[in-house]
């Protein structure tokens, strides 16, 4: 079962896949990968391993790089379709349950803010190989994940305004209406009342584990 977690900068994503595995790790075989820059994507290159798409995610938004909007996008694309590829494709039959820090619908979303030409590079990096069972979108309020976003970071993408995220989310909202494998989740409420919804939503899909 591939679960592929989403929601704009701040969100409360990211710490939400961090309590669902730990909890759910009691239970079943749990793995945790990010669409763009997955820790697991690990190459060998002149006697050193790299770890190539968490390298591609930390060059990308690093402001004080040099790298363009269109750039960005492209190398997010490329993290994006190794991870599934490499670490999806090669997992799925070995663990329960998959848990991934965003998706293709993050490639739309932000994607639609810099070009909506981009969606063909996405849809040429991703549509033959992506695998997703479900996602879950987190819906917070934008002027609580801005709160959360550090005005002091490097990341380009967290400095934008709230106009900005607010188009990000209606674009989300695009790409999803068209999808029925998506659950949306209240991002105003408690953690432990999101920890209990989404974590009874992925225990009433994921199989259950046989005794052998």
């Amino acid at each position: 079962l591939v679960i592929k977690f989403e929601g704009i900068d701040g969100s409360g994503k990211t710490s939400l896949i961090s309590r669902i595995a730990k909890d759910l790790r009691s239970e079943f075989k749990i793995l945790v990968t990010k669409e763009f820059g997955s820790p697991h994507d690990i190459i060998r290159y002149r006697y050193e391993n790299i770890k190539i798409s968490s390298f591609l995610r930390e060059i990308s938004f690093d402001k004080n790089i040099n790298i363009d909007s269109i750039e960005r996008e492209l190398l997010m694309a490329v993290a994006s379709r190794r991870n599934n590829r490499l670490i999806i494709h090669n997992n799925v039959n070995k663990y329960d349950s998959i848990l991934c820090d965003r998706s293709d619908a993050s490639n739309y979303a932000y994607g639609q803010e810099v070009s909506s030409r981009l969606s063909c590079v996405f849809d040429i990096a991703l549509s033959d190989i992506e695998i997703c069972d479900l996602y879950i979108f987190i819906d917070t309020p934008i002027d609580i994940c801005m709160h959360r976003i550090s005005p002091t970071g490097t990341d380009p993408v967290e400095a934008n305004d709230f106009d900005y995220f607010e188009r990000v989310r209606d674009s989300y909202y695009h790409f999803f209406s068209n999808i029925e494998n998506v659950f949306f989740v209240d991002g105003s409420l408690s953690k432990s009342k999101i920890d209990e919804i989404v974590k009874q939503e992925i225990l009433n899909r994921i199989p259950p584990v046989t005794s052998s």
